[in-house]
């Protein structure tokens, strides 16, 4: 079979194991094809980063296929995406292919119809509300599928051993509230690998070659528990920090706990939901990301991170923090108290909603 040398854009998730899983389906799925290893780029990002990304596709000159992975929809993503796309019509693309789980923002607009314009391929388990709604739990079993999960079942030609492992452990870290008691080292251990090199991105894109090799992956696990040494007494200091930083409050009938730390915001609403299981709402926010991450179990987190200008699933979502927000964050850095004023606007803002679904 003739070699494939179009280059192939993937742009995924940095901060965990979904979005370095994910992209790794993506090349090896693409190798299978028979394209050529040195047409295929990854790049990884944040949330925050990736209108950059977007906006950087528009100064190419070459043709190209574009994947985008679990790297979920936003108010500022979407203007971006219609200032800067090209369209798929457009004779520079080949194919535009949008892989990821989380729920598409609720605005007037149809997401739909404007990802209809630039996108091929458009898998999401938001585009199967109805199949939701005859479902007896508000959330089915379709939107609780990590993107490994979605590329995994769209791509049979990946079924192997070696595959159903690595999508294992995306969907049972992606998942956590969903899995109370993880009783797996290696998942947990990936989990915090990532989030400790975050600002060290050659290891990240290190691990991620890895996982498109057997034998480097098995190398990688037998060298990852003496690693984890440092990175464990990392962990066991920023777990502490989120119960020194925390605060608690009563607003519109709800509880609400909010806390801080380095890790990344998503790891800190885990370790409170463990903590605190009965709290209604639950805030994190990461220090090093300027992310705020919203936990709750009233299936409204995405319409509020959505105020924001952020998005994400029913029960967990985020945003980038406002600049006034950033200015608090910088000023009370030495505090180990979460910012009270930033609770107290988060929570005004909200008011519509939170008494709305109250």
């Amino acid at each position: 079979m003739m070699t494939k040398n179009r280059t192939v854009i993937i742009i995924s998730h940095i901060e965990d194991l979904d979005g370095l899983v994910s992209a790794a389906l993506v090349k090896k799925y693409l190798l299978l094809q028979n394209y050529s290893p040195s047409c295929i780029n990854i790049r990884l990002t944040t949330y925050p980063n990736l209108p950059n990304e977007i906006r950087a596709l528009s100064n190419r000159s070459d043709t190209f296929i574009l994947y985008i992975l679990d790297l979920g929809l936003n108010y500022e993503i979407l203007s971006e995406i219609e200032k800067n796309f090209p369209k798929k019509t457009d004779p520079m693309i080949q194919t535009h292919v949008y892989f990821d789980h989380h729920e598409f923002p609720n605005y007037p607009r149809s997401i739909e119809q404007i990802l209809n314009n630039y996108f091929n391929i458009i898998v999401n388990p938001s585009r199967y509300k109805a199949i939701e709604k005859e479902a007896s739990n508000s959330l089915s079993d379709i939107t609780r599928k990590c993107t490994a999960d979605l590329i995994y079942e769209t791509y049979p030609l990946l079924k192997s051993s070696f595959w159903d492992q690595l999508v294992y452990y995306a969907h049972l870290m992606d998942f956590k509230s969903d899995n109370i008691t993880i009783n797996c080292d290696i998942a947990q251990n990936l989990n915090q690998y990532i989030s400790f090199y975050q600002n060290d991105e050659k290891k990240i894109y290190d691990l991620l070659d890895c996982m498109n090799d057997p034998i480097s992956w098995k190398i990688f696990l037998q060298q990852l528990p003496k690693a984890m040494i440092s990175i464990k007494k990392w962990y066991s200091d920023q777990i502490s920090l989120i119960s020194k930083s925390k605060i608690q409050s009563k607003f519109l009938g709800y509880s609400v706990i909010a806390a801080w730390a380095d890790l990344r915001s998503g790891e800190i609403t885990s370790n409170l939901r463990l903590l605190y299981p009965e709290v209604d709402l639950i805030l994190g926010l990461s220090v090093r990301e300027k992310y705020l991450n919203i936990r709750t179990s009233k299936d409204f987190a995405h319409r509020l991170a959505e105020i924001f200008g952020g998005g994400g699933h029913k029960d967990r979502a985020g945003f980038s923090l406002p600049s006034k927000w950033e200015n608090v964050v910088q000023k009370y850095s030495s505090d180990l108290l979460f910012p009270s004023i930033i609770l107290e606007d988060f929570l005004q803002q909200c008011t519509s909603i939170l008494r709305t679904d109250g």
